[in-house]
């Protein structure tokens, strides 16, 4: 299962976020994942089809490589922002990613990525077929989650709402027309985690009402909030996001909204 974690605080060495527990660092060096992990792949031997690292001013390194190593040059850097993404392979994706299509996707200084499967027109991997332009000029790459960004940035640039409803209406368009798109028979996962310098959205949803998906957590400790598929130290307290809700993290408050009736 494909992988995100974001730290957002005070200033850090890459190495000391993505420390020995960090479920990124374990995955990513074929470390043994926590015991009590229902997500873990359970195979020493799998592919990376993709990692991608960011921290600030756009400064993001991807691989194609399975044969990944974090470098010292990335490791001993200072950053008050990190997001990265870890793809494994997937007999259903058949096709080899390209360093575009790698996450985290990027428009000006708003970052995406996205974990889990969605089957848009029974296409894996792959967005519709027919894409308005307006949409189309937001994609970066021909993939289901550029396709999926792309709702997100054309409505958030074109509200006229304040930030905070522009935001929500954005993520929420987002969902729907995913919804409108999807296999109506397969639980699609719409795990998202979007970045901008001022805001963090994250949610936890399902194409099906009643679905399920990964659990995700959250974590603030002295002005520092991390949010990631697997709790990164049994010593903080980690808080699971419910099902069918988004995370709003804007001027140190957290916000939690319900969207079972989307």
């Amino acid at each position: 299962m494909c992988r995100f974690f974001l730290y957002y605080g005070q200033n850090k060495l890459v190495s000391e976020i993505l420390s020995g527990d960090n479920p990124i660092y374990k995955q990513f060096n074929k470390k043994a994942y926590t015991p009590n992990s229902s997500y873990w792949i359970g195979d020493e031997n799998f592919i990376f089809m993709g990692f991608g690292i960011l921290i600030p001013n756009n400064d993001i390194i991807k691989f194609t490589n399975p044969n990944i190593h974090i470098n010292n040059e990335i490791s001993n850097k200072k950053t008050n922002v990190l997001l990265a993404h870890l793809r494994l392979y997937d007999p259903i994706y058949n096709k080899k990613f390209v360093e575009s299509e790698i996450q985290p996707l990027i428009h000006n200084d708003i970052k995406f990525m996205h974990v889990g499967t969605l089957i848009l027109n029974n296409t894996p991997n792959y967005p519709p077929k027919i894409i308005d332009d307006k949409i189309r000029n937001y994609m970066s790459a021909n993939t289901d989650s550029s396709y999926m960004f792309s709702l997100f940035l054309f409505h958030y640039y074109n509200s006229p709402r304040e930030i905070i409803n522009r935001l929500i209406e954005a993520f929420i368009y987002m969902v729907k027309i995913i919804i409108e798109n999807s296999n109506k028979h397969i639980n699609g996962t719409m795990n998202f985690l979007i970045y901008g310098n001022d805001f963090i959205l994250c949610s936890r949803l399902t194409t099906k009402k009643n679905g399920s998906s990964s659990p995700i957590y959250y974590t603030i400790l002295n002005d520092d909030i991390m949010i990631s598929l697997e709790p990164t130290n049994t010593v903080l307290d980690w808080v699971e996001i419910p099902q069918q809700h988004i995370l709003l993290y804007y001027k140190n408050k957290i916000l939690l909204h319900n969207i079972k009736n989307y």
